[in-house]
């Protein structure tokens, strides 16, 4: 699924279930509702876990990380990049920037680089029955070969343990977008996102793994050089404010 930002369009996505809910109310409820929204926002809008989301100043608690034997060892980097911005070049807000060089070697499929942030999951929202991720996506023309050999994505593994150790059975999810013909566009910012991610049964999870990667689909393949952005996680029907407010295709 992926999104742009349309100034000028209408904004907004909204949960159907909460307008039906809404209209059903009586007057009386619906002088209250403004209210009772605004004394709402804080709380719900805290229920995004992801830490520096919108990499202000920085790419901090990010972590960088490769993948390794027995898989393909990933190679890259990943910087802050502060003249890219998904809000127009908020003051002091940036991206996150990740590069990957080209290659032409067997056994380089599935090689990954990634910035992660391992999370707490709140005591209140144990066990996990739902969740909603999304990140923006930039995929500049220069640097991008669009060849479809790499992925990029949001990932994200729900772990029993605090310190995203033991991977809960059914915890990992993640959406991506090949960067083939078409993909790269100095003005557009694709949307990665699951809004209502519910596994087979609730997840005993402590923690939980948020990479935003880039992988390689074959053993060839160009450079590539992509931005994320506004990386949002939220549990148990928590929607933050920002979640419900971004474009779909």
């Amino acid at each position: 699924m992926d999104g742009r930002d349309g100034r000028g369009q209408a904004r907004g996505l909204l949960m159907k279930n909460s307008r039906d809910r809404a209209h059903r109310r009586s007057d009386g409820w619906r002088v209250c509702a403004g209210l009772c929204l605004a004394a709402t926002l804080g709380p719900v809008a805290a229920q995004n876990l992801a830490q520096n989301p919108r990499f202000d100043g920085s790419v901090a608690p990010w972590a960088t990380v490769f993948s390794a034997a027995p898989d393909p060892v990933g190679a890259g980097t990943v910087a802050y990049n502060g003249t890219q911005d998904v809000d127009g070049n908020a003051p002091g807000s940036g991206s996150v920037q990740l590069d990957v060089p080209s290659v032409a070697a067997a056994g380089t499929a599935r090689a990954e680089i990634a910035a992660r942030e391992c999370l707490p999951v709140p005591a209140g929202q144990q066990p996990v029955t739902e969740a909603r991720y999304s990140a923006r996506l930039r995929v500049p023309v220069a640097g991008n070969a669009a060849d479809s050999l790499l992925n990029a994505s949001i990932e994200v593994q729900f772990y029993s343990d605090a310190a995203c150790a033991t991977a809960v059975e059914g915890g990992s999810v993640g959406e991506g977008r090949v960067l083939g013909s078409g993909v790269p566009d100095d003005a557009f910012w694709y949307t990665l996102a699951d809004p209502q991610f519910i596994p087979a049964a609730p997840l005993g999870a402590q923690s939980v793994e948020v990479r935003l990667a880039v992988t390689r689909l074959a053993d060839t393949g160009s450079a590539a050089s992509v931005q994320f952005d506004n990386v949002l996680v939220a549990l148990n029907g928590t929607t933050p404010v920002q979640l419900q407010h971004f474009e779909v295709e």
